[in-house]
C-alpha cells in the first residue's frame, strides 16, 4: 500500500484565529512582505535581523553583518544555520532560522533561534 499523495494545488489549511500570530517577547517585526522579514531583536543579542529571500537569493543579516547567504535558483532553503559575528557574540553560538511555506511561497511560519533561545515565532 503506497502512502497517500499530497495535492500541491489543494487549498492552504487555515488555522483557527487563536493559533495565529507572533509568539515572542524577545523580538518585534518591523517589516514583512513576500519572502522578507525585518525584526528588532531585544535579546539575547540586541540588533536588527533581516531575512530577504527575493530575487533568487536568500540572505540573513544581523546588526549590519551578513551571516548567511544562498543563491536559490532551484529551491528556497527552508532552514539555515549561522553564527553571529564576534562583535555581537564572542562565543559565536549557533543560530538558526526555519520557514514553513504555504502555497505560492507565502511564509506560513517563521522562526528564529539564537543559541538555544527561541527569539521569534510567527504563524500566519
Amino acid at each position: 500500500m503506497s502512502p497517500p499523495t499530497i495535492n500541491p494545488f489543494a487549498p492552504t489549511i487555515n488555522l483557527p484565529e487563536e493559533r495565529q500570530g507572533v509568539f515572542t517577547e524577545l523580538a518585534e517585526c518591523e517589516g514583512k512582505n513576500f519572502l522578507y522579514r525585518r525584526l528588532n531583536v531585544r535579546g539575547p543579542f540586541p540588533g536588527t535581523l533581516l531575512y530577504d529571500g527575493r530575487w533568487f537569493r536568500q540572505k540573513i543579516e544581523f546588526a549590519g553583518h551578513l551571516v548567511w547567504f544562498r543563491i536559490s535558483w532551484l529551491i528556497i532553503h527552508r532552514k539555515a544555520e549561522f553564527r553571529l559575528p564576534p562583535a555581537v557574540d564572542p562565543e559565536r553560538r549557533t543560530c538558526r532560522m526555519e520557514i514553513d511555506f504555504s502555497r505560492f511561497l507565502w511564509i506560513r511560519r517563521f522562526r528564529i533561534w539564537m543559541g538555544e533561545t527561541l527569539v521569534y515565532d510567527e504563524i500566519n
